[in-house]
């Protein structure tokens, strides 16, 4: 028997999309130190990002109302996508702490422990975003692309060279990820506007053709 369902997640990519490229904004000025309007202190941006950034990828993740995310009903894919969502917020919480001398050690390697972990979930929301085939080819190969790049990064930025430190720091690797934001959220945004819901065959379905 051919059985098909419509995955209904316009709606959450939309409102996904939307969040993702308002607080990828919002991460670029913090990253550039710019300040931001409406009187945010210098680490406003930053913290206005996480949190934006978080509640897109809820969305995503969760979906709206009736309206499924972009992970399907993959419960591994939501808590990994938010997860990845926390990772500003987590790491942004972690550089407002006051640290002493003494204690320098046990910080640094928690925040590298806290990188690595983010970009392993990230590359694990990434798969799940690709196998649930809610969203087109180009959007989940692009989300996975940019897990790589990070997880990548990541990787370069807890190894104490110091030559890997000053190319993340030339290459403003903080910007380049927000940038990657951007255009994973604007990918979800289009797709939301202008793509149906997508049909998804079962496995006896496939079989079957």
């Amino acid at each position: 028997m051919n059985t098909t369902s419509a995955v209904r997640s316009r709606v959450a990519r939309i409102a996904g999309g939307v969040g993702l490229l308002v607080g990828g904004g919002f991460w670029i000025l913090g990253a550039s130190h710019v300040r931001a309007p409406l009187n945010f202190s210098d680490s406003g941006p930053s913290a206005t990002a996480a949190i934006i950034v978080l509640a897109g990828m809820i969305l995503l993740a969760m979906g709206v109302g009736k309206n499924s995310g972009v992970v399907g009903r993959s419960a591994t894919g939501k808590i990994a996508l938010i997860l990845f969502g926390l990772r500003n917020l987590v790491l942004w919480a972690f550089t407002q702490i006051v640290v002493d001398h003494g204690a320098m050690s046990a910080a640094i390697i928690i925040g590298n422990s806290l990188s690595v972990f983010f970009a392993v979930v990230g590359l694990v929301a990434a798969i799940q975003v690709t196998r649930a085939r809610v969203v087109s080819r180009v959007a989940s190969t692009v989300f996975l692309i940019v897990a790589i790049v990070y997880a990548a990064a990541s990787a370069m930025s807890v190894v104490p060279v110091i030559g890997i430190a000053i190319f993340l720091s030339t290459i403003h690797a903080a910007e380049v990820l927000a940038v990657a934001l951007l255009i994973i959220g604007a990918i979800f945004l289009i797709e939301g506007c202008i793509l149906p819901d997508r049909q998804l065959y079962s496995r006896k379905s496939l079989k079957s053709r």
